[in-house]
């Protein structure tokens, strides 16, 4: 296999002050350095006007570390374009560009001391495709773009973004989406060919969480980790599982719903949920002894997770099938992962 130079540009990544962002982009970039690839990183993080962060967070000038055989150079400055000011034209295109002068200053930053990548792969459309798009354009390098996340569909990205985002997939010299209904809702949105994308599901160190022949009953269990935050979609997937008889659902995480996790549970499935809490490093040993399907896994093996149990015992069983974020599903059921 050939070897190559490739920098990754995320939408989100691990820093100090954030060590769950992005975690999943962070060990796709290790992987490609294990089998022998030199890889960077380039995150570039902005305080948006307003924001809780604007006025108290921290701004980082350039740096470059190296992290587990990866170079990775970040950055983090202050907008000063108010979001609802970004209806006018000038001002929305004044913060596009502010985005993308900071990732130049970076690349030439990184460029300098590692030389030209081969190619750029961002991960996500905001901000990763945009600033990907920018240096491609200058530097004449290929750049290709992984969709994983679907603000697009949630709605929450303005007729402005929609418009950027558009001209930096159609840009990019190879589209990749973690699904196809990913894909689906981007052709459906954004008028890009579904058939442009090719569907790629997020990868999974399965060393953590080795497969064992089910159990020899009439129930099955999900096992389901995740970052327990409200934009995530929990109740569309729980709302789904409860329609579903003979299930049980084992659920893990940190986030800030985590105090709450338990009532969530109730009002979103009409069902009673007990709980515990456990260590992190026994999450994985957890899904074995209870032989369940690992369904979701962005959860930092370093932090405590709480699990719950529920059991729901309903007719009409029903499949979830296009959660918030990334979605992809394998239905067999020996391997079914939910991300």
């Amino acid at each position: 296999m050939s070897k190559h130079h490739i920098l990754f540009i995320p939408s989100w990544y691990p820093s100090i002050d954030a060590p769950l962002l992005g975690t999943f982009f962070q060990e796709q970039a290790e992987m490609f350095a294990e089998v022998g690839h030199k890889v960077g990183v380039l995150h570039a993080r902005f305080h948006d006007l307003p924001s809780s962060t604007w006025l108290k967070g921290p701004t980082d000038k350039i740096t470059i570390t190296e992290e587990n055989n990866l170079t990775v150079v970040r950055a983090r400055i202050r907008l000063f374009q108010p979001g609802p000011l970004h209806r006018i034209p000038p001002i929305y295109r004044a913060s596009v560009r502010s985005r993308e002068r900071l990732a130049l200053r970076m690349y030439d930053a990184y460029k300098q001391q590692n030389g030209a990548p081969d190619i750029i792969h961002a991960k996500c459309t905001m901000w990763g495709a945009i600033l990907a798009q920018a240096i491609s354009k200058r530097e004449n390098i290929p750049y290709i773009v992984t969709a994983g996340a679907s603000v697009f569909a949630r709605g929450i990205v303005g007729p402005r973004e929609r418009k950027t985002a558009k001209q930096a997939l159609e840009s990019a010299n190879q589209l990749l989406s973690v699904s196809s209904t990913l894909a689906e809702d981007l052709e459906r949105i954004l008028e890009i060919p579904a058939t442009g994308f090719t569907t790629v599901p997020n990868m999974i160190d399965l060393h953590n969480f080795p497969l064992k022949n089910p159990a020899e009953n009439d129930e099955f269990t999900f096992g389901y980790l995740a970052n327990l935050v409200a934009d995530k979609g929990h109740d569309t997937l729980l709302h789904a599982l409860a329609n579903v008889p003979n299930c049980r659902l084992l659920l893990g995480g940190s986030g800030h719903l985590e105090p709450d996790w338990k009532t969530c549970v109730v009002n979103w499935t009409s069902a009673t949920a007990s709980h515990s809490r456990v260590p992190s490093p026994v999450a994985k040993h957890t899904h074995s002894s209870n032989k369940s399907t690992p369904s979701c896994t962005p959860v930092d093996t370093k932090h405590s997770a709480s699990f719950y149990w529920s059991h729901w015992h309903q007719e009409d069983p029903s499949w979830p099938h296009a959660v918030v974020g990334p979605t992809t599903l394998s239905v067999n059921r020996t391997e079914s992962w939910f991300l």
